[in-house]
């Protein structure tokens, strides 16, 4: 992804910028979508990954009243940029790809803002790695950038070339903060939760709750809050891989995670098959501190 061009560019932008010439009902930061989709979850003070400061601040600030002045010279300015002969550029990058990459809420304001066409063109397309915006807001833990994507309409089912979603990403990522913000503008929106939890990647065929153990090797204890949140909202605990057949117990093992197996029995006792066979017959089981592969008799046991 080639950003200094880009970033070149929308530095001249800023610096030239007057903010004067714009009066409040110009840029409206509210969602092109329903006007109901309302504000989703937002982290706890210094817990937000990925915030960056904001560089224009129109959202922050405080415009006194002056003489009305035309806003066209902003959208001349943008458009003598040329960006429309520059992306999607070699690797399908489009510009909403370049803002998503760069966390810059600002420019996303102005591009929806005066080219509302273009905004929503390139809101769900894919680059050549079948990443949309929202793949690569997730990706660089910006809840801003993600927030204003999802508000505006942007895709949680598409699957990058991976067969990842952006339900994908957060979990490997492990952050809760995402997935309680991709998870509630799901149901917001009256989306099926159980339906995108439990997408599967090409990678293996798994599901978000697999997924997430798969790629948090060894998954923390303070991490296990995200195990219950995926459960909660519908991911499948009886899920098992396309490529070998496993399942939750399988994944637990193969990381000896003892700990995390003793908080799932406890508190999932029923929800979860703790004696489910994988496709080769192999079962797992924790005798004290250690986990014991068992395997239909004269066969044998390939952890």
């Amino acid at each position: 992804m080639d950003i200094n061009s880009f970033e070149a560019a929308i530095t001249v932008m800023i610096t030239n910028f007057d903010p004067t010439s714009l009066t409040p009902n110009k840029i409206d930061p509210s969602p092109v979508g329903p006007p109901d989709a309302g504000r989703v979850m937002q982290a706890p003070d210094g817990q937000e990954n990925g915030d960056r400061p904001m560089e224009l601040g129109l959202c922050d600030r405080e415009m006194s009243p002056v003489e009305p002045r035309t806003t066209l010279a902003v959208a001349e300015f943008i458009r003598q940029l040329d960006l429309d002969s520059q992306y999607p550029d070699e690797d399908g990058d489009t510009v909403l790809h370049i803002i998503a990459a760069r966390g810059d809420l600002q420019f996303a304001l102005l591009w929806r803002g005066f080219f509302q066409d273009k905004f929503l063109e390139q809101l769900n397309e894919q680059n050549h790695l079948g990443q949309t915006p929202l793949h690569v807001a997730v990706f660089t833990g910006d809840l801003k950038v993600t927030e204003f994507l999802l508000q505006n309409g942007a895709s949680v089912r598409l699957q990058e070339r991976h067969g990842r979603t952006p339900i994908h990403i957060a979990c490997e990522r492990g952050d809760i903060y995402l997935l309680r913000l991709l998870i509630q503008s799901i149901s917001q929106r009256g989306e099926s939760l159980q339906s995108v939890l439990n997408i599967s990647d090409y990678n293996g065929g798994l599901n978000s709750l697999l997924f997430f153990i798969h790629k948090n090797n060894p998954v923390s204890e303070g991490q296990f809050g995200i195990i219950d949140l995926l459960l909660e909202y519908g991911a499948d605990p009886g899920f098992a891989d396309e490529s070998s057949g496993k399942n939750i117990v399988h994944y637990i093992a193969e990381q000896n995670n003892v700990a995390l197996y003793n908080y799932l029995f406890e508190k999932y006792p029923r929800d979860i098959d703790w004696q489910f066979p994988r496709r080769d017959g192999c079962r797992v089981a924790l005798e004290g501190n250690a986990f014991v592969f068992t395997k239909p008799e004269n066969q044998e046991v390939n952890q």
